[in-house]
């Protein structure tokens, strides 16, 4: 069973997320209002406070007429944990028919992990990382995400359940998330080593590969964020990659890899990217014939959720239907791509669409 507000169908949140929120106590006959969704909801009775236990309420929406109709305590509690009792300036204005606008409550303009409403975000559900945009920012840190474009709206706390797209920052490494191939520093017997993340095992502990190919496993009380000095992050990728591109007998970087390729600069700009499947998400950042990918992986976080992710830098090359990608860092893995005639990108990942400029 759903409840139907105005515009959204808001699907089941896992009860562990609903106790993690908090949601205030309950209250008959009180009328709520719901500004993420632009709603407004009145419950009148339940036949007690077991998760399958049937309410009865009333819900109304902009624009729409108001509905009675039944759902389970379970429900009604997920929504109330984004829905506040209604204020007397917004009774007047309800006796008017009209809503407070979304965002009209006294929120913090920032929650934890320094998100904002309207912020893009990658959040955990189904065992997956999907794209999601921030609502609201709670007063507890927390935050009201919808999922994908149009998708269902449910709360979500960082570092749990909420990662930022793009390179992670240091208070996001120190909450103990990590993707693959990031610089840290590592202790080991009372020395701090400088190395790379380079596996999860998902119980908290992280691999770590040493310069001399040692790969320490330690938890995130011995790791801490390293940034390298910039003349070695420039030159020690762009290294191997020209040594790499010369042992195999290929022109240098900065020329086309094979005959009848041409830049991608001007042609494919801005980012695309999946709606997230079994693997994780993907997307390409294409600027001025480069592109950022960021794939799947298995790296995690100390409290268990899978990060999925990682960030590998190429040349852009195109022609014949196709993106030849030219990894500038160590990278290897093959990554084909066919352009489809509606513009939407085929990768061993799925179907990518363009999503920004």
């Amino acid at each position: 069973m759903r409840i139907w507000f105005p515009g959204i169908m808001l699907a089941l949140v896992p009860a562990a997320n609903l106790l993690a929120q908090q949601a205030p106590a309950l209250q008959y006959d009180t009328v709520y209002e719901c500004p993420p969704v632009q709603a407004r909801m009145t419950v009148y009775s339940c036949a007690g406070p077991a998760p399958a236990d049937i309410c009865d309420l009333r819900t109304e929406g902009r624009n729409k007429p108001p509905m009675r109709g039944k759902a389970t305590h379970q429900q009604v509690m997920q929504l109330l944990a984004f829905c506040h009792v209604q204020t007397e300036a917004e009774a007047r204005l309800a006796a008017q028919g009209g809503f407070p606008p979304a965002g009209a409550v006294n929120r913090p303009a920032f929650g934890a992990g320094g998100f904002k409403v309207g912020d893009k975000v990658t959040i955990a559900t189904a065992g997956n990382w999907v794209y999601a945009k921030i609502l609201e920012v709670r007063v507890d840190g927390s935050y009201m995400v919808q999922v994908l474009d149009n998708g269902p709206i449910v709360p979500k706390s960082y570092p749990m359940e909420v990662r930022r797209i793009g390179k992670l920052t240091d208070e996001d490494h120190l909450n103990g998330q990590y993707d693959l191939g990031d610089d840290v520093q590592v202790n080991v017997a009372g020395q701090w080593l400088a190395g790379r993340i380079s596996g999860y095992t998902g119980t908290g502990i992280f691999s770590v590969r040493l310069p001399d190919e040692r790969v320490v496993d330690t938890n995130l009380q011995n790791l801490r964020p390293y940034h390298p000095p910039a003349e070695a992050q420039r030159a020690a990728p762009a290294g191997q990659a020209q040594a790499a591109v010369a042992a195999q007998g290929q022109p240098p970087l900065g020329q086309p890899p094979q005959p009848g390729l041409t830049s991608c600069a001007g042609k494919f700009e801005g980012r695309y990217a999946s709606q997230g499947g079994p693997g994780g998400l993907v997307s390409i950042v294409f600027h001025s014939g480069k592109a950022t990918v960021r794939t799947p992986d298995v790296v995690g976080s100390v409290n268990g959720v899978t990060s999925i992710s990682s960030e590998n830098e190429a040349e852009c090359w195109t022609g014949n239907g196709k993106i030849v990608l030219r990894w500038i860092g160590p990278s290897t893995f093959d990554f084909p791509i066919d352009i489809n005639d509606d513009g939407t990108l085929d990768t061993p990942y799925g179907e990518l669409r363009k999503k920004s400029k």
